[in-house]
């Protein structure tokens, strides 16, 4: 055997070893863009379920905390403006104008925490109602009953909340890995990874509508920013093998299209 035919051996060795691992690394870089996107619609379809099944549970019990602290805040102020109030001289008729005005701001104060007490009494006993309902329901559905209280409420959401953060940031994370080493678009990673990750569901399903994830997926990378970024790129690339005047043209093209 000459060492010709050795060394052309060689190389043609090397090269379908550097295809192939070209093709698995490929492979692999496809499996997980789907597989974190994947994730990601999981734990969105996951708080979207937790927020219907809380539905306006959620909202009342959220807006009966926000009473309580507006109440503690009250009655802070009332109890501040009362201590004032006490120093005042006796005769109300020897009080100065600045003393007046802090007597005046305490009844105030106070007509307003009588207020925010009834809207907070409104709020528990429409809380209590609709806890008494999700009971029901859940009695008749057979499905687990989600916590009642708001601590717990508050601690389910906020839980669920930074997991799906967490996913999509692991999602975008790696369509920017995927679009850097397979230098194409951000928008064809993650277009292809998504229609496999589709075609790949079986029913029955808990992911939310497709439609639902996307908006919200693409909203938390940035929209039009992350995804059309390198197409404009590719776009301004081709234009310089026009004339300077075609360059120009397509640059007011893009500046056009961007706005």
């Amino acid at each position: 055997m000459s060492p010709f035919s050795f060394t052309s051996r060689v190389f043609f060795l090397a090269c379908l070893l550097v295809t192939a691992t070209s093709s698995f690394v490929f492979a692999e870089g496809k499996d997980e863009v789907k597989s974190k996107l994947q994730t990601a619609w999981e734990k969105f379809s996951e708080m979207q379920e937790v927020l219907s099944t809380y539905g306006a549970r959620a909202e009342v019990a959220l807006a009966t905390h926000q009473k309580e602290r507006y109440r503690a805040d009250v009655l802070a102020t009332i109890q501040t403006l009362q201590a004032q109030v006490d120093g005042f001289p006796p005769n109300r008729y020897h009080w100065s104008s600045f003393q007046e005005e802090a007597y005046q701001g305490l009844l105030a104060y106070r007509q307003e925490l009588a207020g925010t007490e009834r809207a907070l009494a409104e709020s528990r006993l429409q809380m209590e109602q609709l806890n008494q309902q999700a009971l029901s329901d859940a009695a008749r559905s057979g499905k687990r009953v989600k916590p009642l209280d708001l601590p717990s409420l508050l601690t389910d959401l906020q839980r669920l909340d930074r997991e799906r953060l967490d996913a999509f940031s692991a999602a975008k994370k790696a369509i920017t890995d995927a679009a850097i080493a397979r230098k194409l678009p951000h928008t064809q990673i993650y277009r292809n990874a998504m229609n496999e990750l589709v075609c790949s569901i079986q029913p029955p399903s808990r992911l939310c509508q497709q439609t639902q994830f996307c908006v919200s997926f693409e909203q938390f990378c940035g929209g039009n920013g992350f995804f059309k970024w390198k197409q404009q790129d590719s776009r301004r690339g081709t234009g310089k093998t026009k004339t300077a005047r075609g360059s120009s043209t397509g640059d007011r093209q893009l500046q056009a299209n961007s706005r």
